[in-house]
Formats: structure tokens, C-alpha cells, sequence
């Protein structure tokens, strides 16, 4: 699995998420109930990212054992 998919994308999505509702919010665009909602929704798909990618962390453990190579977040090694 490339880095930038483990790595990047995530924290950038946050990073961009996080601004547009702060930033909103100090404009007076949001209400705080629209800011804590969707801070949740961010929560709630963060959370399913990681659950996501455990089972690809899975099923990579699963492929190595079937096929005897290892496999690095680079690709194959």
C-alpha cells in the first residue's frame, strides 16, 4: 500500500475539514451545533478509515503467510 495512502491523504483531509468549519464558524456561517455536528461526521469517518485499513493491514498479514513474501507499505519485497 503507497505511504501517501496510509499517510497523507488522512491528515490532509483533516487539516482542510478542520479550517473550512473553524473558519466558518469565525465568520459566523455556522452555529456551533453545525460546527459539533460536523465535527462528529469527521470523527465517525476518521473511525471508519482505521477500521478500514486494519483490514487491509489484515489481509496483507493473510497474503504474506499464503505466498512466503513479504509485503512493505512501499509494495512488494
Amino acid at each position: 500500500i503507497p505511504s501517501r495512502f496510509l499517510e497523507e491523504i488522512p491528515a490532509g483531509v483533516t487539516r482542510v475539514i478542520d479550517r473550512l468549519i473553524k473558519e466558518g464558524n469565525l465568520r459566523g456561517r455556522f452555529t456551533i451545533l453545525d460546527v459539533l455536528d460536523s465535527e462528529r461526521t469527521l470523527f465517525e469517518l476518521q473511525n471508519q478509515y482505521l477500521r478500514r485499513l486494519g483490514e487491509v493491514n489484515i489481509k496483507i498479514i493473510e497474503l504474506e503467510g499464503i505466498t512466503g513474501t513479504e509485503i512493505n507499505k512501499e509494495g512488494i519485497k
